[in-house]
């Protein structure tokens, strides 16, 4: 993940694309990817407050963790424990 650090204006850019992915395991691996980047994926976090509306319970649940991670405020005002 170092590398992937050093790239984040190249990564969540794309990660972010795939929170709208049409495969609801592209969309929940993605709302883990962007969680394990903690507080250096914020820039995602109106995407991933977007996608706690994602028809699927598991992406739903990925995403819920995934901004607990990268912003614990967000999660909070986004109704999350």
């Amino acid at each position: 993940l170092t590398h992937i650090h050093q790239q984040l204006y190249v990564v969540i850019p794309a990660l972010v694309k795939n929170l709208s992915d049409s495969d609801k395991d592209v969309r929940r691996m993605t709302a883990f990817a962007l969680g394990e980047l903690g507080p250096d994926g914020k820039p995602a976090v109106p995407a991933l407050i977007q996608s706690l509306k994602d028809e699927d319970v598991s992406v739903r649940g990925w995403t819920t963790e995934a901004l607990k991670k990268i912003d614990p405020l967000a999660a909070a005002q986004a109704g999350m424990k």
